[in-house]
């Protein structure tokens, strides 16, 4: 049975969620003040897994500008808030172990010279304003608690009496004029856009709740079209958007990390298909190892619910811990900063795919890997073999932005054991091949899913920006 609440606090922190919960707790049934009780007070996402636990009727999100709020947490010593907003936990238990194995060793100087969010506060942000929720929400300025109180007593229907007991305001003790030039730019640099969206926003607002809706279709009509070999398009739910949002915020994290905070707001402004223009091909590998460090398990954790709600896999699986991210640069690019023996192997490598696709009986199959596979130039078209596959192996492809016919990925089902060539647009030459062609074109966030040993063949767009991906295979 299901603890009901009459309503939870949430925050990133340095919010003065604390003392609002302490006040709230004497009049409703709330979340606990103190975050190790219940693991609830600064959870990622309104559709965090701990909340199954609880029938919530309202919530509050209580936010500051997130430099200020960083150094709140850091003058106070309260290193462990991150992993408490990073936890995907179900349980206390759970919570308080991730949150004990999980706390950096680091000071606020350490802290801005990593360049990365450990806090992801923008990833918290969007999660609990974009993402549906059974319940309604209010989110308030930290700055405009005050003022707003009427409108806070009235959402959680506090009779109005009761506002004269609410605590005094204190003066905020962390002011970014008091920091350093240094600490101030590093502050601006990892915050300073979000800081702004947020100064944009007015200083309360509320979001009604959203009722939940079933699947388009069955699912299992789904599964057995998969399994059948036809690729199915899987519409973008809930959890899957809020995964897309953490690689997103991921992948620049790792691009400002591994380049520089210029790279991430060139790749912010222009968008991530533009990658190749900002970031430098041979810093891809260095890309998916964070990204595979950083977001791997929240990926896979959420092709698993996709398993169970969106195909209905009712049964046993297992789930490969494999997740590929894969960011293709058109035929030729280096991206930035590319040394001559770089540029060489570059036009060595481009004029071999002319060439195979010039005279294609010269290279049947186009066998051969190229230096540093998924990362060559442009992922020529190709043959995926399945050996030590389970053959109902099922493969789950994930756009994180949006998809195009030229630059997306296309399927040929029915290809195992056959010799294939290639046509000069990278198409397999068979006509039988080419009839049963699956195209690849998706919106940002549309999974598609099919049967591995099935589609064995698939070729991508070769004029166009790669765009950025995530998929798993798991039988």
């Amino acid at each position: 049975m299901k603890t009901e609440l009459d309503c939870i606090v949430v925050t990133p922190g340095g919010a003065g969620s604390t003392f609002v919960l302490q006040f709230l707790s004497q009049y409703l049934r709330a979340n606990e003040s103190n975050s190790r009780q219940d693991g609830i007070k600064h959870i990622h996402s309104p559709r965090h897994p701990v909340l199954d636990l609880y029938d919530v009727k309202r919530a509050v999100y209580l936010f500051d500008d997130p430099q200020r709020t960083v150094l709140s947490i850091f003058r106070r010593g309260f290193r462990h808030v991150i992993p408490k907003v990073n936890a995907n936990h179900r349980s206390v238990a759970e919570y308080n172990d991730y949150v004990r194995a999980q706390t950096p060793d680091l000071d606020l100087d350490e802290f801005l010279r990593g360049r990365v969010d450990l806090f992801q506060c923008e990833r918290h942000f969007r999660s609990w304003t974009e993402l549906p929720a059974p319940f309604p929400r209010l989110f308030l300025k930290y700055g405009h608690l005050y003022e707003q109180l009427p409108r806070l007593f009235a959402f959680l229907e506090l009779p109005s009496e009761l506002l004269p007991r609410f605590p005094a305001q204190r003066p905020r003790e962390s002011s970014l004029e008091e920091e350093s030039e240094e600490r101030r730019r590093g502050l601006d640099a990892m915050y300073g856009e979000l800081s702004r969206t947020m100064a944009s926003m007015p200083a309360v607002w509320e979001i009604p709740a959203v009722a939940a809706t079933a699947p388009a279709r069955p699912t299992g009509e789904r599964l057995a079209a998969i399994r059948g070999g036809t690729p199915v398009v899987l519409a973008e739910s809930g959890p899957a958007r809020e995964a897309r949002m953490t690689i997103r915020e991921g992948i620049l994290d790792g691009v400002e990390w591994i380049r520089s905070p210029e790279c991430r707001r060139a790749l912010e402004r222009d968008g991530l298909t533009q990658m190749h223009r900002h970031f430098p091909r041979e810093s891809l590998p260095s890309l998916n190892a964070y990204l595979n460090h950083a977001c791997s398990k929240q990926a896979l954790q959420t092709i698993k619910s996709v398993c169970r709600e969106e195909l209905g896999l009712g049964e046993e699986f297992y789930l490969e811990s494999v997740v590929v991210y894969r960011v293709h640069y058109p035929y030729g690019e280096t991206g930035p900063r590319g040394g001559a023996r770089r540029r060489a192997i570059d036009r060595l490598k481009s004029a071999r795919h002319r060439l195979a696709l010039a005279f294609p009986s010269l290279f049947p199959g186009y066998p051969h890997p190229t230096f540093r596979k998924p990362y060559e130039d442009g992922h020529p078209p190709h043959r995926d073999y399945w050996f030590g596959y389970a053959l109902d192996a099922l493969n789950f492809w994930w756009a994180i932005e949006e998809v195009s016919d030229d630059s997306g990925m296309a399927l040929f089902p029915e290809t195992a054991g056959r010799r294939l060539e290639w046509s000069r647009e990278g198409n397999p030459t068979s006509r039988r091949v080419n009839d049963s062609r699956r195209r690849g074109r998706h919106r940002c966030g549309q999974g598609r899913c099919w049967c591995s040993p099935r589609t064995t063949c698939t070729a991508r767009g070769s004029t166009n920006p790669r765009t950025p991906g995530s998929s798993s295979r798991f039988a």
